[in-house]
């Protein structure tokens, strides 16, 4: 399993996508998390916000 993100990956996301991150990583309450759970709440937020590419329907 990969550890933490690239520069690359979050330089490449979108707005809403970028603050969403950003929301998940870096909460404003005063809570500390460890690092795996808010990995996970990543993936969580991907799974609902982000259709696979798969899906579009443009494929020949």
């Amino acid at each position: 399993m990969r550890k933490g993100f690239r520069l690359e990956d979050v330089r490449a996301m979108p707005v809403d996508e970028l603050e969403a991150f950003m929301a998940i990583l870096y909460p404003q309450k005063s809570k500390t998390t460890s690092c795996k759970s808010l990995r996970l709440n990543w993936r969580k937020w991907k799974k609902r916000h982000v259709r696979p590419a798969s899906t579009s329907g443009t494929e020949a």
